[in-house]
């Protein structure tokens, strides 16, 4: 496990690395054996399966960005609170692109500075209408 001012400074260079899309940088941040537990509860595993992931979620909400207001870290485990704002690629019929901001929570487990485990809470919701979709 990390100490805790360097594991929160791995979690700010990943928060950074996904505000800018960059997946080299992900890529560095992220230990082989990653796994991502995403909004639903849906574990993804492997550096590159979640890389993969990211690239496509980046394609479907070109916008996002994570506001981190608090963060906490004990033990190589951090916590980041605030929110996810972004929107949906812009529909190609209308041009138009539905915007949201959402409360969410994201934890973090760092070993050997890298993120071995990134997790997210918050109301999908937002996203999925964003899309034009629903989850219900």
């Amino acid at each position: 496990m990390a100490g805790d001012d360097e594991a929160q400074q791995v979690v700010n260079e990943f928060i950074a690395a996904v505000n800018a899309r960059d997946l080299k940088r992900l890529a560095q941040l992220m230990t082989e054996d990653h796994s991502f537990t995403d909004a639903t509860g849906s574990v993804h595993s492997g550096r590159d399966t979640v890389l993969a992931d990211w690239k496509k979620f980046f394609e479907t909400f070109a916008k996002y960005q994570i506001q981190v207001d608090t963060v906490l870290a004990k033990d190589g485990v951090v916590a980041a609170f605030g929110w996810a704002v972004g929107s949906a690629q812009a529909d190609a019929r209308t041009g138009r692109s539905k915007s949201w901001r959402i409360s969410a929570a994201w934890k973090a487990v760092v070993k050997k500075k890298a993120i071995a485990e990134w997790q997210v809470c918050c109301d999908i919701e937002p996203l999925l209408r964003s899309t034009g979709s629903q989850r219900w």
